[in-house]
C-alpha cells in the first residue's frame, strides 16, 4: 500500500504540501487523503473543496432530477382528469419517465470517463429543464408521455453522482459516500410527493386546476437551471483539478472510450449487478410511480393524504440508503467482499418479501402502511449496498460500469411497470405480489459473482491473486509497456481492505510489532546514552493495544485525555468523536428511544381508552405491564453486556421491540393492548447498556456525571413523548378518524426504534480499545463467565440495597410518567394536549436535573469521598419523598400542584443520577450484572407503587401520592447500612485494610482512590499533593518489583 508519508504528512493527517512526483499545482487539501488524493473521511455537512463540494453538488443535482421526473405522480388525479388519460396512458407515461434514462445513463458513463462528471451533471440538467418547462404546454396524452420521457433523461445524473463520489473518496468509505449521496438524491421522490401538492394547492387558490398543475412545473424547471449552473461553476472533476486543465498540463491522458466501454462490458459481474439493480432501484422507481395513485384508489383517500403517505417510500432515502452503504462498508471490513455480497442479498430479499406482503395487506390501510415503511427501508438499503460493490468491478471502466448498472435500474422499472402495472388484466395488488417474486428470483443470481482474490458469497478467494493482477488485466500488453496501467495501482492497493478481517489483523500485528521494535530500539539507545527512556514510550509499552489508542488520536497525547484503562477523563456531551463520545451519544439515544416507545401510550390514553373501552383497572394493568416487562430484561441485559457487549445488547433490543410497536397498530382489545405494552416495555433495559457503556468509557472521577447525563437525557423522552404524541395525533386526526390516528402514531415510534437500533449497531464501540469480538480474537480479552459475573454482583449486599433505593427514585419517575397526564386530565379538566404538556415537566427535568445529580455526586466525592456520594443521594431522595407527600395536600390548585410537581421532578431525577454515581463502585467484575439488577429495581418499584396505590378506585389521588412519599422516605433509610471497607459509610470511616486485587482491576482501583476524598486539616491541596506524590513513588517502586509498571504493589495501595 502506498505510504501516506509520501504526501509530506503522517497517515491520516491533513495534506499541506504537494506530493513529490505529482503535479506542482496540486491544491491544498483540508481533509486527510490517500495516495490518490481521495478523502479518507466523509463530512456530510461540509462544503470544503474539492471533495465535499463535489459530494454536495452531486446529491443536490440528483435530487432535483428526481424531483422533476416524479413531479407528475402526486398530481396525477388532476392531470388525469384534465388530459383524459386512461390507465394505459398513465402506465405508458410512467414507463417513459424511466425508459429515457436507460440510454442516457449508458451515455453518461462514457461522458464521465471522457469529459468528467461536472459536464455530465451540468449539461444534462440544463437540457432537461427545457422539457420541464415544456410540459406546461401539453394538451394530450402523447405530448404528456413525450415530455415525461425527456424529463426522465435527467435521472442519468445518478451516474456522475456515483462516479464523482468514487473518484473523491477512499475505497474504505466509498460505499458509504455513494450510498449517502444517492440516498439523499433519491429522497427527491419523497419530497416531490410532499411539496408538489402544496405548490399546486397554492396556485389553485387563484387559478383553475388545469392551469395550476402546469404552473407548478415551473418550480422544478428553475431549480434544474440553477443547479446545472452551480455544478459547472463550482464543481471540480478530480481532487487534483478538472479534466481539461489536467490534460492541457499533460497530467492526464485522454480516455480511450472504446477501451473503457470494453473493460466494463466484458466483465460478467457488471451484467449481474445490472440485473440486480433493476430489482432494487427499479422497484423504487416503480413504487414511486404507483404508490400515491394506489393509496388514492384503494382506500378512497384525498389527494393530499395519499401523497403524504406515498412520500414515506422516497423520504426514507434520507438515511436508509446510507445505512445500506454503511452496512456494506462495515461488513466489508469484517468479512471482505463476501460481507458486501451477503449484505446486498439479505436486504434485497427482505424487500421482495415486503412486496409480496402488499398483496396480503390490501384490506387494511394500517397494515399496508406498516409494510410500506419496512419496504421503504430495505429497498433503499439494497440500492446503497449495490454501490458498495459496483466501484470494485472495474477501475478502468468505472464510469461505464456505473452507467450500465444505473441504467439497469431504469430498465428493471420499465419492464416491471409494463408487466405488472399496465393494462387491466392484473390489479395493482397482484402486481406487487408478482414483483416480489421477481425480486427474490433475480437476487439469487448474486451467488454467481466471484472475485478471484476476494471470493464470492459461497466461495473463497485465492490469496495468490493480487488486486493489481485483477485490475491491470483491463490493459493491453502495449498499454502496460507504456505504463498506462500504473494509474490504477494505488486504487488496487487501497482495495485490499476487501480481503476481510483476517488479513487486516495480520497487517495490524505486523505494524504493532514494528512499533514495539522501534520503541525497544529507542529505549536501548537512551540507556546506552545514560538517559532514562521517554515516559511516553514507557506508557505506550504498557498499553494492551497501541492501535486502539491511535484510533481516537491519543497515542501521542491526542485531544481526549484518558487514564490507564483508556477511559476518557473529560465529558464533552455535544461531541460525536469515536470512541468515547460516540458511544456516549448512541447510548443515551438508545435509552431515549426506549423510554419514548414505552410511554408513547400515556399521553394518548384518553383516546385509546375510548377506542378499546378500557377500565381503570385495565389501564393500571397496562401501566404496570409496561414496566414489568423490563424487570427480567434488565437483569438479563447485565449478563449480555458482560458477555457480548453493550452495542449488541442495545441494538438487538431496539430492533426486536420495534416489532411490538408496529404490532400496536393491530390491537383490538384490552388483552392485546396490555400484552403489547409489556413487550415494548422490555426496551427499557437499554438503560443497563447506557450505564454500562458510560462506566467503561469514562474515568471514575467523572463516571457519576457521565452516567447521569446519559440517563438524564434518555429519560427526558418521558417528557418529550408527552409533548409530541398529542401533537402528532392531532395532526393525523385532520385526515383520519381517531381510532386510526393513534395507531398510526405507533408506526412513527416503531420506525424510530429501527433507525436508532441500526445507528447503535453501526456507530457504537463496546470498549475504548475496540469491540468485544475483535478484542477476543486478538487475545486482548477473555470471554466472560456469566455465572461468576452474576455471583460477584449478587453476593454483594450493596447491590440489593441500591436495587431497592433505585426502585423508589427512578421507580417513582416511571410511575409519574404513567399516571401524571391522566391525573391532570381528570382532576383539573384540562384538554388532552394541555395535560400532556404539563405532564412533560416531569420527564423534561431529566435534561438538567439528572446530570446535576451526577455532578453533585462527583463534586461531593472529590471533597468527602464516598461519604459525600452517599449523603448527596440521601438528601435528594428524602427531598423527593417530601415533595411527593406535599403533592397530596394541594387539593384543587393547579398552580400549586404544578409547582410541587416541578420540585419533585428535579429531586427525583437528581436522586436517580446520584444513584449511578455510586453503583459503578459496587463491583468491578460484575459491573454489567450490578447495572442490570439495580436498573430492574426501578421497574419492580414502579410495579409495587402502581399496584399498591394507583390501581382500583378505593384510593384517591391524594392518598396515593401521600403513601408513595412515605414509602420512598422509608426506603431511603437503607442508605445508613451501606459501607465500603476502604471508604466507609455515611456516619463512620472504615479502617483501611490491605486487599489483593486481580490484575485486570488494578488500574480501576488506582483511579478509584478519588473516593477517599480530600484529607482533613489545613492546606488540604498541598497535603493532598504531597500524599499523592508519596503514593505514586511507593506505587512505582512496588510496581517495579512486581513487574507491573505504574501500579500499586501487591500489598495494596498506600493510604492518602
Amino acid at each position: 500500500m502506498a505510504d501516506d508519508s509520501a504526501h509530506g504528512s503522517k497517515p491520516g493527517s491533513v495534506s499541506k504540501v504537494s506530493p513529490p512526483g505529482t503535479y506542482d499545482d496540486v491544491p491544498q487539501f483540508n481533509v486527510p487523503v490517500d495516495s490518490e488524493h481521495k478523502s479518507k473521511v466523509l463530512k456530510i455537512w461540509s462544503w470544503g473543496a474539492p471533495h465535499h463540494r463535489a459530494f454536495q453538488l452531486s446529491w443536490i443535482s440528483f435530487m432535483l432530477a428526481f424531483f422533476a421526473t416524479f413531479a407528475a405522480p402526486p398530481m396525477m388525479p388532476i392531470i388525469r382528469d384534465n388530459l383524459d388519460l386512461t390507465k394505459q396512458d398513465i402506465g405508458g407515461a410512467s414507463i417513459a419517465a424511466v425508459t429515457g434514462a436507460v440510454f442516457s445513463r449508458i451515455l453518461l458513463g462514457a461522458v464521465c470517463d471522457s469529459y468528467g462528471p461536472r459536464y455530465g451533471h451540468g449539461v444534462l440538467q440544463l437540457l432537461c429543464s427545457a422539457a420541464t418547462f415544456g410540459i406546461a404546454a401539453v394538451s394530450n396524452a402523447a405530448g404528456f408521455i413525450a415530455c415525461r420521457m425527456i424529463i426522465g433523461f435527467s435521472l442519468a445524473t445518478f451516474v456522475p453522482c456515483q462516479f464523482w463520489c468514487s473518484v473523491m473518496f477512499n475505497a474504505k468509505i466509498v460505499g458509504t459516500a455513494n450510498a449517502v449521496a444517492a440516498g439523499w438524491g433519491n429522497m427527491g421522490a419523497g419530497l416531490t410527493h410532499l411539496i408538489m401538492p402544496y405548490i399546486f394547492s397554492g396556485i389553485a387558490n387563484t387559478q383553475p386546476d388545469y392551469i395550476a398543475w402546469r404552473c407548478a412545473y415551473f418550480i422544478p424547471a428553475f431549480a434544474q437551471i440553477i443547479i446545472g449552473l452551480m455544478v459547472l461553476m463550482f464543481g471540480q472533476d478530480l481532487p487534483d483539478g478538472n479534466y481539461g486543465a489536467l490534460r492541457k498540463a499533460g497530467k492526464k491522458d485522454k480516455a480511450k472510450t472504446h477501451m473503457e466501454m470494453l473493460a466494463a462490458v466484458k466483465n460478467y459481474r457488471t451484467w449481474i449487478m445490472i440485473l440486480s439493480y433493476g430489482y432494487c432501484f427499479g422497484v423504487e422507481l416503480t413504487v414511486d410511480n404507483n404508490i400515491a395513485t394506489y393509496l388514492y384508489d384503494q382506500f378512497a383517500l384525498d389527494l393530499h393524504t395519499a401523497s403524504v403517505l406515498g412520500a414515506v417510500f422516497g423520504l426514507t432515502n434520507l438515511f436508509a440508503r446510507a445505512l445500506g452503504g454503511m452496512a456494506s462498508d462495515l461488513l466489508g471490513r469484517r468479512f471482505g467482499m463476501r460481507g458486501r455480497l451477503w449484505t446486498l442479498w439479505t436486504v434485497q430479499s427482505l424487500g421482495g418479501v415486503c412486496s409480496i406482503l402488499m398483496f396480503y395487506t390490501s384490506h387494511s390501510l394500517g397494515a399496508t402502511m406498516a409494510v410500506v415503511v419496512c419496504w421503504s427501508l430495505f429497498v433503499p438499503m439494497a440500492c446503497g449496498a449495490s454501490y458498495g460493490i459496483a466501484p470494485f468491478i472495474t477501475r478502468r471502466g468505472l464510469g461505464v460500469a456505473t452507467g450500465l448498472i444505473g441504467a439497469g435500474g431504469n430498465t428493471g422499472s420499465a419492464i416491471t411497470q409494463a408487466l405488472f402495472f399496465t393494462g387491466t388484466s392484473m390489479t395493482t395488488t397482484e402486481g406487487f405480489k408478482w414483483m416480489g417474486v421477481m425480486i427474490l428470483a433475480v437476487t439469487a443470481t448474486l451467488v454467481f459473482i466471484h472475485f478471484p482474490m476476494w471470493g464470492g458469497m459461497l466461495t473463497r478467494g485465492n490469496p495468490a491473486v493480487t488486486e493489481e493482477d485483477y485490475y491491470s488485466r483491463d490493459y493491453t500488453a502495449a498499454e502496460k509497456e507504456q505504463g498506462l496501467h500504473k494509474a490504477i495501482m494505488a486504487w488496487a492497493s487501497e482495495s485490499r481492505s476487501n480481503r476481510g478481517f483476517k488479513e487486516q489483523l495480520a497487517r495490524l500485528s505486523a505494524d504493532r510489532g514494528s512499533s514495539l521494535a522501534a520503541a525497544a530500539a529507542t529505549t536501548a539507545a537512551a540507556a546506552a546514552n545514560g538517559c532514562s527512556p521517554s515516559s511516553s514510550v514507557a506508557g505506550d509499552l504498557s498499553r494492551a493495544d497501541l492501535t486502539a489508542a491511535a484510533a481516537w488520536g491519543c497515542c501521542t497525547g491526542g485531544p481526549m485525555p484518558f487514564d490507564s484503562e483508556g477511559k476518557a477523563k473529560r465529558l464533552r456531551p455535544l461531541s460525536f468523536a469515536p470512541p468515547h463520545m460516540r458511544s456516549f451519544t448512541v447510548a443515551w439515544l438508545a435509552h431515549f428511544c426506549a423510554v419514548f416507545a414505552t410511554f408513547a401510550a400515556a399521553p394518548l390514553l384518553p383516546v385509546i381508552r375510548d377506542d378499546l373501552d378500557l377500565t381503570k383497572a385495565q389501564i393500571s394493568a397496562a401501566g404496570i405491564a409496561a414496566v414489568a416487562g423490563t424487570v427480567v430484561s434488565r437483569v438479563a441485559m447485565g449478563g449480555v453486556c458482560d458477555r457480548w457487549g453493550p452495542r449488541y445488547g442495545a441494538a438487538a433490543l431496539l430492533l426486536l421491540t420495534s416489532c411490538a410497536s408496529f404490532g400496536m397498530t393491530a390491537v383490538s382489545n384490552a388483552a392485546g393492548y396490555i400484552a403489547v405494552r409489556l413487550l415494548i416495555g422490555t426496551a427499557l433495559a437499554c438503560f443497563v447498556t447506557c450505564q454500562f457503556w458510560c462506566s467503561v468509557m469514562f474515568t471514575p472521577r467523572i463516571v457519576g456525571t457521565a452516567n447521569a447525563v446519559a440517563a438524564g437525557w434518555g429519560n427526558s423522552a418521558g417528557g418529550v413523548v408527552q409533548l409530541l404524541m398529542p401533537l402528532l395525533l392531532k395532526g393525523l386526526e385532520r385526515e383520519q378518524p381517531s381510532f386510526i390516528a393513534w395507531r398510526t402514531c405507533y408506526l412513527v415510534v416503531g420506525w424510530m426504534q429501527v433507525a436508532v437500533g441500526l445507528l447503535v449497531l453501526l456507530c457504537g464501540q463496546d470498549l475504548p480499545a475496540g469491540n468485544y469480538g475483535a478484542l477476543r480474537r486478538c487475545g486482548s480479552m477473555q470471554r466472560a463467565n456469566s455465572k461468576r459475573e452474576y455471583w460477584a454482583a449478587c453476593r454483594n449486599y450493596r447491590t440489593w440495597i441500591f436495587c431497592i433505593l433505585y426502585g423508589f427514585s427512578f421507580g417513582t419517575e416511571l410511575t409519574m410518567n404513567n399516571v401524571l397526564s391522566q391525573y391532570l386530565y381528570d382532576q383539573f379538566n384540562v384538554s388532552l394536549t394541555q395535560a400532556g404538556a404539563l405532564a412533560s415537566v416531569f420527564g423534561l427535568a431529566n435534561l438538567f436535573a439528572r446530570p446535576a445529580g451526577g455532578m453533585l455526586s462527583d463534586w461531593a466525592a472529590h471533597r468527602w469521598g464516598m461519604r459525600g456520594r452517599l449523603w448527596a443521594l440521601y438528601l435528594l431522595q428524602s427531598a423527593a419523598a417530601a415533595f411527593c407527600c406535599g403533592l397530596s395536600q394541594m387539593g384543587g390548585s393547579l398552580g400549586g400542584t404544578m409547582a410541587l410537581v416541578a420540585c419533585m421532578a428535579v429531586a427525583v431525577t437528581a436522586a436517580s443520577g446520584s444513584t449511578f454515581g455510586v453503583v459503578p463502585f459496587i463491583s468491578r467484575r460484575g459491573l454489567g450484572a450490578v447495572n442490570g439488577i439495580v436498573g430492574s429495581g426501578s421497574s419492580l418499584g414502579s410495579i409495587l407503587l402502581q399496584g399498591l396505590y394507583f390501581t382500583g378506585s378505593s384510593i384517591s389521588w391524594s392518598q396515593s401520592f401521600l403513601r408513595m412519599g412515605i414509602t420512598s422516605a422509608a426506603a431511603t433509610l437503607l442508605l445508613l447500612a451501606v459501607r465500603f471497607p476502604s471508604w466507609g459509610g455515611m456516619y463512620f470511616t472504615a479502617e483501611e485494610r490491605r486487599e489483593g486485587l486481580h490484575a485486570s482491576v488494578l488500574a480501576f482501583a488506582a483511579e478509584s482512590k478519588s473516593q477517599r476524598g480530600l484529607p482533613r486539616g489545613g492546606a488540604p491541596r498541598k497535603r493532598a499533593a504531597a500524599a499523592a506524590a508519596a503514593a505514586e513513588a511507593a506505587a512505582a517502586a512496588g510496581g517495579a518489583c512486581a513487574g507491573l509498571p505504574g501500579n500499586a504493589s501487591s500489598s495494596g495501595p498506600a493510604p492518602l
